[in-house]
């Protein structure tokens, strides 16, 4: 027999044992975490590189328990620019994670990271350095069940006559902090 929820009868009307699983949709698993992945990269990496895109150690291999399944993606990064001898410069940052399916294409943004910059033009060389933490989400839906590499990834696209470096930070002062870290919640579809 039906419940029926109204402002006369209300929710606490309803008796123990008498909703069962029979009376459920068989679509109550949606949205139901079934795995939860992560993963940290404790160092430094650096690039001097222009126009390209370098991974962090910051990555997941995963198997998606089905075609319909969500993943909620959270990465941070630590990010260290460094201008060398070039102050008028203006280093220029995209942070992106990127996804590779085996034996498919790769994705280079998978989340809503916007093009970070920092710009510290007429600096000094007492102010050689700038860091900023860079958060990264996003929801993919791949639509597979083969193997997924997900991997925290920058874009140095720095202009001017920028010689400096770009890319994480690692500090072991304090207990160790910064580099770059991902998790991810495979969400049933």
């Amino acid at each position: 027999m039906p419940t029926e929820i109204s402002g006369s009868t209300g929710v606490n009307k309803i008796q123990d044992g008498t909703v069962v699983a029979g009376d459920l949709a068989s679509s109550v698993n949606l949205g139901k975490i079934i795995a939860t992945y992560t993963d940290q990269d404790n160092s430094a990496v650096q690039t001097t590189s222009k126009e390209s895109w370098t991974s962090t150690a910051a990555a997941i291999t995963l198997t998606p328990a089905s075609t319909s399944s969500k993943f909620h993606i959270v990465a941070n990064a630590c990010q260290d620019l460094n201008h060398g001898s070039d102050y008028s410069s203006a280093p220029d940052v995209t942070w992106s994670v990127t996804r590779a399916i085996s034996g498919g294409a790769t994705t280079n943004n998978v989340t809503s990271s916007p093009n970070w910059r920092i710009d510290a033009r007429g600096g000094s060389t007492l102010h050689n350095t700038n860091s900023a933490s860079m958060t990264m989400v996003g929801i993919d839906s791949p639509s597979t069940t083969s193997a997924i590499t997900y991997t925290v990834k920058f874009y140095n696209q720095s202009w001017g006559g920028f010689d400096g470096s770009v890319g994480t930070r690692y500090d072991t002062g304090n207990g160790g902090y910064g580099g770059a870290n991902i998790t991810i919640m495979e969400i049933a579809g």
